[in-house]
């Protein structure tokens, strides 16, 4: 089966290309590839990497991931736009909402994507972080509403690494998160849309209560390829999607293009934090030019038995076959796939 559907557009552009030069009037888009360097690696050349690791650690922070996190940054390639981190918790939730996806909607998902909230609600149908600024004037992501469509990102690894609370590095390490959330009732209204016991819910977390007790958050490395499609220019979706903010999500009062944040080999401070806005037809959209990868320090072993598990009793619940119809036309109607069969 296909594994990343995003690429149709592209191999078919491509096929186009080099079977036939009958096409008139067709000109192909033509783009230099900007200067890039990865963005943890100017941070740390601006702040020097030996300062940035003394002062958490002298703040308190355990180094014991040192060696963990110089894995992890060289895979911020261009299109890579920032970090993320949660506890277990999250990921259990998202791999509950995926592998419900797949094996009871038939939706295939690409490998590199999670989902952060459950698609198809109608607060999370923004179509831009412009328009979520337009509807808030008054930003406050503690805001149960505000919450749910907002995502608090830092551009390198350790970003904010003399602000702890708004540190992806310190909430990782710490195996903690900025806010708690009932994941078990938040799961609840996707199940009701399809017709699925909520009662069931219980033994399914169960099942990755081995994760869960494992001293250890989630690393989140979120991506943006958008230059795969040659209509499209770098970071299209960054721009769209994201904003530069403070605390709290306000957003800061210069406001710039964020694409032009990442063009550059030089050193750079990068701004504190940004938000990302998380709609239905972006960032909860498999098909789209979002990738976001998971990083954890899990035993490989402990983690494929846990997801095998997960997905065999994912299987097994009993589900209604016209609703479960519905949700998934409306999403496939949301992600442009409605003529998928």
């Amino acid at each position: 089966m296909i594994r990343f559907v995003l690429f149709a557009l592209i191999i078919s552009c491509h096929s186009t290309l080099f079977a036939t030069s009958a096409i008139t009037n067709f000109e192909m888009p033509i783009r230099s590839m900007p200067e890039y360097e990865s963005p943890t690696k100017r941070f740390v050349g601006y702040h020097n990497y030996e300062v940035v690791l003394q002062a958490l650690k002298m703040r308190g922070l355990s180094l014991e991931h040192r060696n963990f996190f110089e894995h992890i940054i060289p895979h911020e390639e261009l299109g890579f736009f920032g970090y993320h981190s949660s506890t277990q918790g999250f990921r259990v939730y998202q791999d509950i909402i995926r592998m419900v996806l797949e094996e009871i909607c038939e939706i295939q998902i690409k490998k590199d994507f999670h989902f952060l909230r459950i698609p198809g609600k109608p607060l999370l149908n923004r179509q831009s972080a412009q328009q979520f600024l337009e509807d808030y004037p008054l930003v406050n992501d503690h805001m149960p509403d505000q919450r749910e469509q907002l995502l608090s990102m830092n551009y390198s690894l350790f970003g904010n690494f003399n602000n702890f609370g708004e540190c992806t590095i310190y909430w990782f390490t710490t195996n903690t998160s900025a806010t708690t959330v009932g994941f078990q009732n938040q799961l609840k209204y996707l199940f009701d849309l399809l017709g699925i016991a909520t009662d069931t819910l219980p033994n399914l977390f169960a099942i990755g209560d081995s994760l869960m007790a494992m001293d250890n958050a989630v690393l989140f490395q979120f991506f943006d390829f958008s230059h795969y499609n040659p209509f499209e220019n770098y970071y299209s979706l960054v721009d769209l999607m994201c904003y530069n903010s403070k605390p709290g999500g306000t957003p800061t009062p210069l406001q710039k293009v964020i694409s032009e944040t990442y063009f550059g080999i030089h050193s750079s401070p990068f701004p504190a934090q940004f938000r990302l806005v998380i709609n239905n037809s972006h960032i909860l959209n498999p098909y789209s030019s979002l990738n976001i990868k998971r990083f954890d320090r899990n035993d490989p072993e402990l983690v494929r038995e846990y997801e095998t598990n997960l997905r065999e009793a994912i299987k097994k619940l009993p589900y209604d076959k016209i609703k479960t119809m519905q949700y998934r036309e409306l999403l496939l109607g949301i992600w442009g796939q409605i003529n998928e069969n």
